[in-house]
């Protein structure tokens, strides 16, 4: 069972290093859980401003990689774009 955010972020990180062949897989990375799945995405901020001067700012990642709560099993790896 993967009971912890940061055990999902352990699988999630070591499934994308084989995945992109990329080790170590260096960009940050964050998890959510919902009905009974992990998503672990990397997280990256983009920000700017507009003309009259209001900051902006996305938080946002590019590629999920999802896993059962339950077992482990990584169930899809997905890249945005």
């Amino acid at each position: 069972m993967v009971a912890t955010k940061e055990i999902a972020i352990a699988i999630g990180r070591a499934a994308l290093e084989e995945y992109l062949e990329e080790r170590p897989f260096e960009q940050e990375l964050d998890a959510t859980e919902e009905n009974g799945v992990w998503t672990v995405f990397n997280v990256f901020e983009r920000s700017g401003a507009t003309e009259d001067g209001q900051v902006w700012m996305i938080m946002d990642g590019g590629i999920y990689v999802d896993i059962q709560k339950s077992n482990g099993e990584v169930l899809e790896i997905r890249m945005d774009g």
